[in-house]
């Protein structure tokens, strides 16, 4: 299969592309600094661009089967980018899906995100103050992001994870009921994502995930 992937330099997005190459599929990357991904060779075809660049998203959108971003606001107050920024983003991702004909998106949220009018239990509420005070870009730019999937004609998953490390013991878990647990294995979760491109089991829904013994 045809998949593009945003974020292939980033923690998450090598670990997906590492998996995804080998399960076979064909894969298309976007990346800022190319170099970053060197290591894959010809195994990969890579657009130089921005996500935050209309024309990167179109030409890497063209001819794919599939979208798969884990793309993250960046997780820190020192940065000059907005929640609006990454939602203008978001609307060019699925414009260009949609006049494309590519209707399966996967992205990544954070187990902060919260649907509109969503319960928000008292550790989930702590999650969301943590990223308030450290990284207050990030839960208001997921939230916009996932307002406009779901406004979408996409077959979107939108998955929410809480801490993502190497090495994390148990298995995953998925749920649309918050789950009790501050990790996900990082391997556990890129297979997770690369399982629903062909599982109708969380389409236009957004899962919650962890790992656990």
């Amino acid at each position: 299969m045809n998949i593009a992937i945003l974020g292939a330099s980033g923690f998450t997005g090598k670990v997906l592309l590492e998996k995804a190459l080998e399960r076979g599929h064909a894969i298309k990357v976007l990346a800022r600094n190319p170099e970053k991904l060197a290591s894959f060779g010809d195994s990969i075809q890579v657009i130089e661009g921005d996500y935050l660049n209309q024309q990167a998203i179109n030409q890497v959108v063209e001819g794919v089967d599939v979208v798969i971003s884990t793309i993250g606001a960046p997780a820190t107050r020192k940065t000059s980018l907005t929640a609006n920024d990454f939602a203008d983003a978001m609307t060019h991702l699925v414009m260009a899906m949609e006049k494309g004909g590519v209707k399966r998106l996967i992205n990544l949220a954070s187990a902060g995100t919260r649907f509109k009018g969503e319960k928000v239990s008292f550790i989930r509420g702590v999650i969301r103050l943590f990223f308030s005070l450290t990284a207050p870009v990030v839960i208001p730019a997921k939230e916009k992001e996932l307002a406009i999937v779901q406004q979408s004609s996409l077959d979107w998953t939108s998955i929410r994870p809480p801490l993502i490390q190497d090495n994390v013991p148990g298995s995953l878990q998925a749920s649309v009921e918050f789950l009790n647990g501050n990790k996900v294995d990082v391997v556990q979760l890129a297979n997770f994502m690369l399982d629903n491109i062909d599982s109708q089991d969380w389409i236009k829904k957004a899962p919650f995930v962890i790992s656990k013994v």
